[in-house]
């Protein structure tokens, strides 16, 4: 089977956010100067975050270029706003406009119970909220939200030498002294004691060494041990028993007083 489409790739930015891009930037270039680019992001479903690029000229622009983008396309839901150096195509660089530049007190504004776009899940009855995100410098501009940059450095402007390290020669054995040694680590082991062997010699070096009673021996120390602590045990309680029963059989005595 062969199947035949005109619109490959991000269908819904394709055919929606392409166009809707075009036609932001040319309303945003004729309402607020300094529009440098607008972006419909891919995370965004295509068109429903909007990313602007603006050169800012004025204080107040960048806001006005976020109120714009929302009316020049209904269906958004989010407006990012960011200087001319950050590159809107690039997530991590919108990013860091907004960790950097955005304030949180002055630079999000929300719009509640507007019209946008009923497949969106948050805009049921095609009503909710939509949110725009200052990230430009505060104007005029200060080197407080500059890019930390580093100066151009050409390389063939240096001359670089690399030092040649002399690798240490592993010292050897003449071959016939190599020959002879490891003939005596042979018979080193071969002479060696088997590990049954072993092990007896372990087990008896440990009884000399202890002097006590056998296994066998401790086993029945250890048991007559036990039932001489049960017969002392059994011997208490019923002691412990005849007590009782012998003051349950007294007779008591009963003490009364007698009026005069």
């Amino acid at each position: 089977p062969v199947f035949q489409t005109i619109l490959s790739g991000s269908e819904v930015w394709n055919s929606v956010g392409l166009l809707g891009e075009a036609n932001v930037l040319a309303t945003l270039q004729r309402q607020v100067p300094g529009t440098r680019d607008v972006y419909f992001s891919h995370g965004g479903c295509g068109f429903y975050h909007a990313v602007v690029q603006i050169e800012q000229q004025r204080a107040g622009w960048s806001k006005q270029a976020g109120m714009a983008t929302f009316s020049a396309f209904p269906p958004l839901k989010m407006v990012t706003v960011v200087d001319e150096d950050v590159d809107i195509r690039n997530s991590s660089d919108v990013e860091w406009a907004m960790a950097t530049r955005l304030n949180a007190n002055t630079g999000i504004v929300t719009i509640e119970n507007s019209f946008g776009h009923g497949l969106n899940p948050t805009f049921p009855d095609y009503l909710g909220t939509k949110v725009g995100f200052d990230c430009c410098r505060p104007y005029p501009h200060t080197t407080e939200y500059d890019r930390a940059n580093y100066k151009p450095v050409d390389i063939g402007d240096y001359s670089i030498q690399v030092p040649e390290i002399e690798q240490p020669r592993a010292k050897s054995l003449p071959l016939k002294e190599r020959i002879a040694a490891d003939i005596r680590m042979a018979v080193a082991h071969a002479t060696r004691p088997s590990l049954k062997e072993r092990i007896r010699h372990d087990v008896s070096a440990s009884h000399r060494h202890s002097g006590g009673p056998s296994l066998k021996d401790r086993i029945r120390l250890d048991v007559r041990h036990t039932q001489h602590h049960a017969g002392i045990q059994a011997s208490q309680e019923q002691t412990r028993l005849t007590e009782a029963a012998n003051d349950q059989a007294r007779p008591k005595a009963r003490i009364g007083l007698v009026r005069g």
